[in-house]
């Protein structure tokens, strides 16, 4: 399962335009241009751009509870 989208943080990847889709996450920007270049180095003419993930988007299931058949909490009433 894909991790908490709370506990994701800002990520770079590099696209090759034309190629097929980015692979690899990069924690700085930095990272991602360096890898960018080495691209640039062994692929002649294929222009590599730095991406930068800014928004996470994810739909979630709905969770359901039957109430008949939950296990029961068992509570003390306290004295008023």
């Amino acid at each position: 399962m894909t991790r908490d989208i709370t506990e994701m943080k800002p990520f770079w990847m590099v696209y090759g335009i034309g190629q097929r889709g980015p692979a690899y996450q990069h924690d700085s920007e930095g990272s991602a241009l360096h890898d960018a270049e080495r691209l640039a180095e062994i692929s002649p003419g294929t222009t590599s751009v730095v991406l930068e993930a800014t928004q996470a988007v994810r739909k979630r299931r709905l969770d359901h509870l039957d109430l008949r058949t939950a296990p029961v909490q068992q509570t003390r009433m306290l004295d008023m």
